[in-house]
């Protein structure tokens, strides 16, 4: 199949400008999955600093109530 200018991409052949354009695919998508990785670790670490807050929070209340 390469005789015919043919490149293997997983388990199909496709011509040279279809490897050029699955292999630019590829690239923006894993562009937009770092993206995303990123911002869901900024999600978890703000996730994790509110529960923190409203922790402090109830003790807070709690102490508070007490009196």
């Amino acid at each position: 199949m390469a005789k015919n200018g043919l490149h293997r991409y997983g388990s199909t052949w496709v011509t040279q400008e279809e490897l050029d354009r699955l292999k630019k695919n590829e690239s923006a998508i894993q562009d937009q999955m770092s993206r995303l990785d990123a911002q869901y670790k900024l999600t978890r670490t703000m996730l994790a600093n509110l529960e923190a807050q409203i922790s402090r929070r109830r003790r807070t209340m709690t102490i508070i109530c007490r009196f």
